[in-house]
């Protein structure tokens, strides 16, 4: 297909001989579209095409959920009108995904959100939410300091 779409946009046309019968081809009978494999992604723009490998690693996984968990403490955070500076303890109970990005992201996490701790085990002494990030499950639990 490629070479057939090149000789076109080359010569205008391509002459093929089918059972003793020569038909003549133009850009106008193709209608010649690029799909990308699965897990990739394809755009074209003049002669620039670019194909992204749209696989979600792990590594990426964790991170994305790591980012998820910080909007939602800093919705938490919005909730009891917490000023910019104070700081907050976070404990958290829930899926052992969301533990192991807790536990990688820790410092972003603390950074983030102006966390003095991020604890596992809900505390029940601030305000306490359950949210779920891409299916899993998490209860977050924020303490004004």
């Amino acid at each position: 297909p490629e070479d057939v779409e090149k000789h076109i946009m080359k010569d205008g046309e391509l002459k093929l001989t089918i059972d003793t019968q020569e038909v003549t081809l133009t850009a106008e009978d193709l209608d010649i579209r690029k799909l990308p494999k699965e897990g990739y992604s394809y755009s074209s723009k003049g002669k620039v095409e670019v194909v992204l490998d749209t696989k979600i690693d792990e590594a990426l996984l964790l991170e994305g959920l790591s980012r998820d968990i910080v909007r939602r403490i800093q919705e938490m955070r919005k909730q009891l009108d917490l000023q910019y500076t104070q700081q907050i303890d976070v404990y958290y109970d829930g899926d052992p995904l969301i533990e192991e990005t807790i536990n990688k992201f820790m410092e972003y996490i603390k950074g983030e959100t102006l966390a003095r701790i991020v604890s596992k085990g809900i505390q029940n002494k601030g305000l306490v939410k359950e949210w779920s990030i891409e299916k899993l499950k998490v209860k977050l639990e924020i303490v004004p300091q």
